[in-house]
């Protein structure tokens, strides 16, 4: 399988090696955790920053951002408030 670096959650799939390892399960999909660290990125915030600004605990948001733990809907709206970003961003719905 051949898939753009940005699409998959593989460290060694990147611009150099776009080869993704047999049996990758997130072919062409970017998690929640995903969008909410690139928002956060995007906003040049740390993980202990937009942890405070919405009101989550920094080990929570890290489980989040790497797919440890699934955001409730009610933590989802807090990210996107502190993000300044609308809830749908986060979780891929279109618009």
């Amino acid at each position: 399988h051949v898939m753009t670096w940005y699409s998959c959650r593989h460290h060694e799939c990147n611009r150099e090696n776009a080869r993704v390892r047999r049996g990758c399960y997130s072919f062409g999909m970017v998690t929640t955790g995903e969008r909410i660290k690139q928002a956060r990125e995007r906003a040049v915030w740390g993980q202990a920053e937009l942890a405070r600004a919405a009101g989550v605990s920094v080990p929570g948001l890290w489980q989040i951002e790497h797919g440890r733990n699934r955001p409730r809907p009610a933590t989802i709206r807090k990210i996107a408030v502190a993000l300044g970003v609308p809830p749908a961003e986060l979780v891929g719905d279109p618009e």
